[in-house]
């Protein structure tokens, strides 16, 4: 293996954004799709420009892709990963600094919406994430400003103690707790908000409740 580094990235019918995002993402770093059960050509474009792409036969959610993600990371001998959304809410230009973190010492890097000015995040999710971030602070004495951004690089050696069971969207609150409770490294980077107009993929009150899980279940 030449490269240290695995660019994890969850998909979805994403064969409108795969095409701007693989091209856009350095050669010094592997790639890995997993394409989550698409009704679309998501597939198809990713083996375009990456062999490795893991195939859902069905949607299993985005914990149960990165889950997938994270032990190939951990059984091909990767030194770091990082996750990147498919649909270009993660700049792939910041993927350099988050590394440089990692190289720096931090065990985890966790990207943030909410550091700065957020003014182009909706209100709503606005609300919805400083939310969760008060709540876990509150818990759990971290000190996060956003505990939902999929934008996140690891050393490969700490994900074993953080793996989330969570197949959909807590597998970032929950893994945030995890860190904590393991006293990892972390640090928070700021990353800009970007919302692909359309329709949402999610329903906000489907989504909060899966949210609120890992935030209660690790209590106990």
């Amino acid at each position: 293996m030449g490269n240290k580094t695995l660019v994890i990235i969850p998909a979805y019918n994403e064969e409108k954004h795969l095409p701007k995002l693989l091209p856009s993402i350095s050669k010094k770093y592997d790639t890995l799709v997993i394409d989550d059960g698409s009704v679309d050509k998501t597939y198809e474009i990713a083996r375009k420009f990456t062999s490795r792409v893991l195939h859902h036969k069905v949607n299993q959610g985005v914990g149960a892709s990165l889950r997938d993600g994270f032990h190939y990371a951990i059984e091909r001998g990767y030194e770091n990963c990082i996750v990147v959304n498919a649909d270009l809410q993660h700049p792939a230009d910041l993927i350099d600094e988050f590394i440089e973190e990692l190289e720096n010492g931090f065990d985890a890097v966790v990207g943030s919406r909410l550091l700065g000015k957020t003014d182009s995040m909706p209100s709503i999710r606005r609300l919805g994430n400083t939310s969760f971030a008060f709540l876990v602070n509150l818990l759990y004495g971290t000190n996060y400003t956003d505990v939902t951004c999929g934008m996140r690089a690891f050393k490969t050696k700490v994900l074993k103690g953080v793996m989330s069971m969570e197949n959909r969207y807590g597998i970032e609150i929950d893994m945030s707790i995890k860190m904590k409770k393991k006293r990892l490294k972390v640090v928070e980077k700021r990353i800009p908000a970007i919302y692909a107009p359309g329709t949402s993929k999610m329903r906000i009150s489907t989504v909060w409740l899966q949210l609120l899980k890992p935030v209660i279940k690790n209590l106990f």
